[in-house]
């Protein structure tokens, strides 16, 4: 799989991280071969038909705030690549190691209008909890493979995506409480 990656497709757009650098080590490239630290809270600039791409190392969670929030403004921002590389630098993971880890990670991101890949299929509790939350452009679901729901790993997910126009599957079969 490919790194978590946003592009546009025309005019310009800005694309703003925040994290707690003490929980986080993320880093982005244009050519996936130099790699720059982001830094908080600092916004990036996007350029039509360019990717850029992150990766990152979550040492810890913060029990206060989501992990990684990428904000955008501008042109219409379209996500690929698995969110996965976000963990441990690593897109092909497949097993989701802290509770809340993915919580809000595009929480009111109007301008989101494809998810990235979310390829785990072992999660841990509040797991995606409100990951598209108010994503108002968002117009299709990413895949959610996974077969075992922990609590509130779904919980408002997809609250307020008012242009979703396709829901994902939903193959878990063995549920906790407030999964969905």
């Amino acid at each position: 799989m490919e790194f978590l990656h946003f592009y546009i497709n025309e005019g310009t757009a800005t694309l703003t991280p925040t994290y707690y650098e003490t929980y986080v080590t993320l880093k982005y490239s244009f050519n996936k071969t130099e790699w720059t630290t982001a830094t908080t809270n600092t916004s990036i600039e996007l350029v039509p038909n360019k990717k850029i791409y992150f990766k990152g190392i979550i040492s810890r969670i913060s029990e206060i705030n989501p992990n990684i929030n990428f904000e955008a403004s501008g042109s219409p921002l379209y996500a690929g690549g698995s969110i996965m590389s976000l963990q441990n630098e690593n897109p092909d993971e497949t097993i989701i190691k802290y509770n809340n880890i993915f919580y809000g990670t595009f929480k009111n991101c109007k301008t989101l209008v494809t998810p990235p890949e979310l390829p785990a299929t072992t999660l841990y509790y509040g797991c995606y909890n409100e990951m598209f939350y108010g994503c108002t452009s968002l117009t299709t679901a990413p895949e959610l493979p996974a077969t075992i729901a922990k609590d509130h790993c779904y919980s408002y997910m997809f609250c307020d995506c008012t242009s979703l126009t396709t829901a994902p599957e939903l193959p878990a079969t063995t549920l906790e409480a407030y999964c969905y």
